[in-house]
């Protein structure tokens, strides 16, 4: 029993049993609930990523699932989603037949609490250089390339954006809320470092109540992002997230 008491409990244990085949750590870690009382929380992890990626792509290899997009290059998608009382932290794989199908859906984390800032840094942080040994680390000789997914919420708290309410409230680009409501207007594209950038000038400058949005943030990022990155992967909708 992990602790977390919901009815899809067992499919979620037998889906990683059956799966992956790879050590569960089930623990109790200090986390915030929506109240700001910090209490032990149920937590589920499998520590080693890289191992449970690779392991799942030969799976799929030796069963002939796989496809390419780029002939070498592999795809992995890797977010986060809250439900219910949980929050579950996946991976991905694209280059199947049906990649948002749950048997392709990998849950690696999973806490009973919110997504919130303190909560996605503690759980998160023995994640970070796993996810960047994925990328570097060769599968079979081809690349891994790695991307986020999740909303538009989870998006901006996991970059350190204050959203909605930001004067630059994409997480893609630098556009501000006034310029979103000018048609063809532009703006530089974030990158990491740029967003490290920004967090600390946010934190040192402190939030700004933005008024009412006529293009909405979600609104900006489906026609001005989302195209790109059909054209660019060469994808439909099905392959993205929101």
């Amino acid at each position: 029993d992990f602790g977390l008491h919901l009815e899809s409990e067992r499919r979620l244990r037998q889906q990683l049993t059956d799966q992956m085949n790879f050590s569960i750590v089930a623990e109790e870690l200090p986390l915030t609930s929506k109240g700001g009382t910090v209490s032990l929380t149920p937590t589920v992890t499998i520590p080693d990523l890289v191992g449970a990626v690779h392991h799942y792509l030969d799976e799929l290899d030796a069963t002939g699932q796989l496809f390419w997009h780029e002939e070498n290059e592999e795809w992995v998608k890797v977010g986060g989603d809250h439900g219910g009382d949980l929050f579950k932290m996946s991976f991905q794989i694209i280059n199947v037949q049906h990649p948002n199908s749950m048997r392709h859906i990998i849950p690696f984390l999973v806490f009973a609490a919110k997504d919130m800032p303190a909560n996605l840094a503690t759980t998160l942080q023995p994640f970070v250089e796993p996810i960047r040994q994925l990328k570097d680390k060769l599968w079979h000789g081809k690349s891994v390339k790695v991307l986020l997914f999740g909303d538009y919420e989870f998006q901006t708290t996991l970059y350190g954006l204050s959203g909605s309410s930001g004067v630059h409230p994409c997480p893609h680009c630098t556009i501000t809320e006034a310029d979103m409501q000018q048609p063809g207007a532009t703006a530089t594209s974030r990158s990491l470092g740029s967003l490290h950038t920004s967090h600390s000038s946010f934190v040192a400058a402190g939030t700004r109540l933005s008024e009412a949005h006529l293009v909405t943030p979600k609104l900006h990022l489906l026609e001005s992002h989302v195209p790109d990155a059909m054209r660019q992967f060469r994808v439909g909708l099905g392959l993205l997230a929101e």
